[in-house]
């Protein structure tokens, strides 16, 4: 927990930092942000070595070697070159010293920031290595991610049914009613809110990373009028539902998450399954 009290200090200072560097490049720079990401090493390194486009533009082998270095194999060749070229044709505002001196500050203490944050995540896996329920719900969440709720929701194994390791997390739903008044149907946010956004990165994740998962949520989001925080509320339910179970023992498969059959995406065949598979599977599919 302490060691997550670290990552969660640097991961605010990242936020603010990325605004600021947001703003910044959308002034001097913003072509760039179209080919790197705002917290790239490849962006920060390029900023803290060269100042902005205008020593890009003018000293393009030496921009080049700062973003080879640092991208190594992940960088396509393709990527830097439009880089360098956005630098020149840049029509951002000129920058005087003063602003260049500025803007290599924020790119290092960002860079110094996500150094320690990933210094830190990679303490807490260190920590968490020889944990057996950290690594069965890595499957589910992630290394990081899993250790999170292992120390702020719990062991799932502690709890007595998937509902109540939900509840734990703050993500069961209750309706607020008085009288005649009915509210509508929230979540009821008690537990741990660091668990909660870990959650919800995983469930993008997973959208992300899973077809039918994917499906899943779109059809959800044209559902529910367009809105898309509850279809990622719902799939962060179904996670948790997924990891109780897979604490257990379960496989995690993600088209157990969720009704394939509605979908209309390929499934793969599978083998027929006993009397017990057949009631976890399912459980899983109960979740809404």
């Amino acid at each position: 927990r302490a060691v997550m009290q670290t990552v969660d200090l640097y991961q605010e200072h990242v936020t603010r930092l990325r605004g600021k560097l947001e703003a910044l490049l959308a002034m001097y720079w913003p072509e760039v942000t179209h080919h790197l990401e705002l917290d790239s090493a490849s962006l920060l390194e390029l900023l803290m070595a060269m100042g902005g486009p205008r020593e890009v533009a003018q000293r393009p082998q030496e921009g080049e070697q700062v973003l080879k270095r640092v991208g190594v194999q992940f960088l396509k060749a393709e990527t830097i070159a439009h880089v360098v070229e956005s630098a020149r044709q840049s029509l951002g505002v000129e920058m005087i010293l003063e602003e260049k001196e500025a803007l290599c500050g924020v790119a290092r203490e960002m860079r110094r920031a996500l150094t320690e944050m990933a210094r830190a995540q990679s303490k807490i896996r260190a920590l968490t290595e020889a944990e057996p329920v950290v690594q069965r719900l890595k499957a589910v969440f992630g290394h990081v991610t899993a250790a999170v709720l292992l120390a702020t929701v719990g062991d799932p194994n502690e709890f007595s049914s998937a509902s109540a390791y939900v509840k734990a997390a703050g993500l069961n739903l209750k309706v607020h009613q008085s009288g005649k008044h009915k509210g509508k149907l929230r979540i009821t946010k008690r537990g741990s809110s660091t668990a909660r956004r870990y959650l919800y990165l995983a469930s993008l994740r997973a959208i992300q990373r899973y077809e039918h998962v994917r499906a899943w949520y779109e059809r959800k989001v044209v559902r529910d009028g367009n809105i898309k925080k509850k279809a990622i509320i719902a799939i962060m339910r179904k996670l948790l539902r997924a990891a109780f179970h897979v604490a257990r023992g379960a496989e995690f498969e993600e088209t157990q998450l969720l009704d394939t059959r509605r979908l209309n995406l390929a499934v793969e065949p599978r083998e027929p399954m006993n009397r017990n598979c057949e009631k976890r599977r399912r459980r899983w599919l109960s979740l809404q």
